[in-house]
């Protein structure tokens, strides 16, 4: 057996850092590197093989079935190849999963296949018997498909069939993404995928039709309406028009954008230039939400236990994430659906308010930005932002953001001798004494090179 030797010698080196790994609280999104299920798996596999089930179990019990799903789906196409015996050391390492999860049942190691590559991103291994995802998915489906959005499998007379289908968890670049639309066959570039009819959509005119224009009056900002409209149609529960739809939404928590962190997890951010914009985000939101307690809340009557700060929290958490622009008309809107679509830096797929031919309806259509296989998830892109801003407004990061930047702020030496003569000159330039810049994956700014060469000590003065 020199496989488990190998194994459990590999273990016992690493044990450490993994058992600090699984207890260090998350910054944001786990994620799920090649390196790190090494680790994970080889303590797995040698823990199950010398009987560790107990002390392997106290440490995947801080893991949440999820996570743990997303585990042995990747060991599976990065790890578990390269071993003679794959299929068996494949079932030890299942088999320690589900007695940490509390549901031993022995396996049968010939049963259990060996994939070189994990075939599409279904990961329903590890989840919880109470979890409804699945029936609040089919309820939305199913109000979807009783309001014009065709979702069949199956093409009929004048319509072709459904391209995608709801995942309740999808993987993207050995991460966990969440919820997210998978194709059910291969897709064309410039095809259409998506369409939504605009009598679904949530807009400041529906909020306007549904609590009236004293409450949503045309002033108010487009987020606060779409605010109040949220809070109160989940108020409403099963009576609401949207119900299938909002249950379907994340709790805020869920979502993890950096506003709604608390200060322990803030001071893991220590050093970057998030804390500052998070710190501004969050004193916006809490002064927004006074002003609509005493504007609006309080003289329409409104019942403020509904209409908390919290549920306002999670409102904004649910548009700042999830509204799309619709340049078309220039609104704001949350489009049911069409959001469970995640985020690529490498996608440029967005959409589209098209008005539809013979009527004075639209609908919001979305067209493959490229080709994809089938079992492929289906991306978008949530825009050209940084790793900051989507961890600000998304609750996540992207590794290889092509689009990545942190800000380098640079200014003169008080105490230069020639503090005056680079100072005119940066003004000469447009230039200030203390000035940020953004620096990019790929490039810079000629100011920034400008500022760093005027705050070396050993720059001379311009010449005249």
């Amino acid at each position: 057996m020199e496989t488990d030797r190998r194994l459990s010698a590999a273990a016992d080196r690493r044990r450490p850092a993994v058992a600090s790994r699984t207890s260090r609280k998350r910054v944001h999104r786990r994620r799920f590197h090649t390196c790190t299920l090494n680790r994970t798996m080889q303590w797995a596999a040698a823990s199950a093989a010398s009987g560790r089930q107990r002390e392997f179990r106290d440490i995947l019990l801080k893991w949440s079935y999820r996570q743990l799903d997303a585990k042995v789906q990747c060991f599976r196409s990065s790890f578990i190849s390269r071993f003679r015996g794959a299929e068996f050391i494949e079932a030890m390492i299942l088999e320690a999963l589900l007695v940490a999860a509390g549901s031993f049942s022995a396996r049968d190691p010939t049963r259990i296949p060996c994939q070189a590559r994990a075939h599409a991103p279904r990961l329903a291994l590890l989840d919880a018997p109470t979890d409804d995802r699945r029936t609040r998915e089919k309820a939305l489906v199913t109000w979807l498909e009783s309001n014009g959005v065709c979702l069949s499998p199956e093409a009929g007379w004048g319509r072709a069939a459904h391209p995608l289908r709801v995942e309740a968890e999808t993987v993207e670049d050995f991460e966990l993404s969440g919820r997210g639309l998978i194709a059910r066959k291969e897709l064309t570039q410039g095809q259409e995928i998506v369409k939504v009819p605009s009598k679904l959509l949530l807009t400041r005119k529906t909020a306007q039709r549904e609590l009236g224009s004293s409450i949503v009056p045309d002033s108010l900002n487009e987020y606060l309406a779409l605010a109040l409209l949220l809070i109160h149609e989940r108020s409403l529960g099963q009576q609401s028009f949207w119900a299938s739809y909002i249950r379907i939404l994340p709790t805020a928590e869920e979502v993890g954008q950096t506003w709604l962190w608390n200060e322990d997890d803030l001071a893991l951010l220590e050093g970057s230039g998030i804390l500052a914009s998070t710190a501004s985000l969050r004193a916006k939101i809490e002064r927004e939400y006074a002003a609509l307690l005493t504007d609006i809340l309080q003289p329409n009557g409104l019942d403020e236990s509904v209409f908390s700060l919290e549920a306002f929290q999670w409102a904004m958490s649910m548009l700042l994430s999830r509204a799309i622009d619709l340049r078309e008309t220039g609104e704001l809107a949350l489009v049911p659906y069409a959001d469970l679509l995640n985020h690529s830096p490498y996608c440029s797929a967005y959409f589209f308010y098209n008005e539809v031919p013979f009527s004075k309806e639209r609908e919001v259509v979305l067209y493959a930005d490229r080709s994809y296989a089938k079992n492929d998830q289906v991306l978008i892109s949530y825009g050209q932002k940084s790793n900051a801003e989507l961890l600000l407004l998304y609750g996540f990061v992207v590794d290889r953001n092509l689009f990545d930047e942190v800000e380098v702020t640079i200014s003169l030496d008080p105490t230069d001798p020639r503090y005056d003569e680079k100072a005119a000159f940066l003004q000469q330039q447009g230039l200030t004494p203390t000035m940020a810049f953004p620096l990019l994956i790929d490039r810079y700014s000629s100011e920034l090179l400008q500022c760093a060469r005027a705050r070396h000590p050993l720059a001379r003065s311009p010449p005249r």
